[in-house]
């Protein structure tokens, strides 16, 4: 038997929580349990008036966009609504049932005014980074690049010539803030080469030629560095656990040593090619010097060693060893070519780096 809808008469009042109606296990849940802005009224305190009306919470617009981070909603216009009807973001974000949800215009406002003059979002990330270095979710013994390619918004037919530079009327604020932003030492001042061409929507897109695509950029004059090119060799090396395909040793007499042994370690090469301010001796094919036996060899001009500025970890190498199929070759090879702090050359079925390195969370093996 069909039943009948039930037309109920609407409650006066209801008892209604919000911390009972999240599930346990539900995200919010456990990224709540991590999230500790404490300190933020304190770091922005400085860049808001003592007087005249109160400001949007600060703490509520970053939990607004770690709801929009976390769960990929990337538009501020929709991140707003969803805060609105989402019960579960509306707990995140303590708004209760009647708090009410900004205006989208108010991220952008703070976003380009005291969240940047402030630098606020760096700190965030910090914290971020020390709670998860803390947590030992972060060894701090390794790091990886993320060098997938992404298409830009940027039209191949409307670029202006590199060295003309954009024309005033072809950049907005956010493009000329971009710019700006490349001088700074924290972005490495980006790159001293000048690219062909710029796009006026985007001066960081570069033309490539990867994934069957056009490209204007010229074809490398030589093979890559560390023999890159020679894919099946690379792959190879790194199933067999060769990871330490080779070392670089400094010389300040760069051309007497390539008159002398070019055979072994290759041809001086000037780097990098546009304003180069060192040489690196390199084959001709690009591949490590006897597959890496025997040093890449470079010559800094006089320049200070890079190695200087990096911050003293205290990781030591302990011992350095090379094993080779012929050691006595290799170890009178080192001899001619007067190598100082050479590795330790033992007898090995093949050629295989074993470099030993204290550090304070003990001994590690590099191979």
């Amino acid at each position: 038997m069909m039943g009948h809808r039930q037309v109920e008469q609407a409650a006066l009042f209801y008892e209604f929580s919000l911390e009972r109606h999240i599930p346990a296990d539900h995200l919010v849940r456990s990224i709540d349990r991590f999230v500790d802005l404490e300190d933020l009224r304190r770091e922005l305190a400085p860049f808001y008036s003592n007087i005249g009306r109160p400001s949007i919470d600060p703490e509520l617009m970053i939990r607004m966009l770690l709801i929009g981070y976390c769960f990929g909603i990337r538009s501020e216009r929709r991140l707003c609504d969803e805060v609105h009807l989402n019960l579960a973001y509306r707990w995140f974000c303590r708004l209760g049932l009647d708090g009410a949800v900004p205006d989208h215009s108010t991220f952008s406002k703070n976003r380009h005014g005291r969240f940047r003059e402030s630098d606020l979002f760096r700190r965030v990330f910090e914290t971020v980074l020390r709670r998860c270095i803390r947590e030992r979710l972060v060894g701090g013994e390794g790091f990886a690049v993320d060098a997938s390619l992404i298409k830009a918004d940027a039209n191949r037919q409307k670029g202006i010539e590199g060295d003309k530079g954009l024309p005033p009327e072809a950049a907005g604020r956010a493009i000329d803030e971009y710019l700006a932003v490349l001088d700074d030492a924290a972005f490495g001042a980006a790159t001293e080469v000048t690219p062909k061409f710029v796009s006026p929507s985007d001066p960081a897109a570069r033309w490539t030629g990867a994934h069957g695509g056009q490209a204007n950029a010229d074809p490398p004059s030589r093979a890559r560095l560390f023999g890159l090119d020679d894919h099946h060799k690379v792959r190879s090396d790194w199933e067999d656990g060769r990871r330490l395909r080779g070392w670089v040793a400094r010389t300040d007499d760069i051309n007497l040593l390539t008159a002398a042994y070019g055979n072994e370690v290759g041809e001086k090469v000037p780097l990098p090619p546009v304003n180069p301010s060192f040489d690196f001796v390199v084959p001709n094919d690009g591949s490590l010097p006897l597959d890496g036996a025997v040093p890449s060899i470079i010559n800094r001009r006089g320049k200070p060693r890079a190695m200087a500025a990096i911050a003293d970890l205290d990781a030591r190498l302990e011992s350095f060893t090379l094993e080779h199929p012929d050691p006595v070759t290799i170890r009178a090879l080192y001899q001619e070519l007067n190598v100082d702090r050479a590795p330790q050359v033992a007898n090995g079925s093949r050629l295989r780096y074993r470099a030993l390195i204290k550090t304070p969370a003990g001994y590690k093996e590099l191979t």
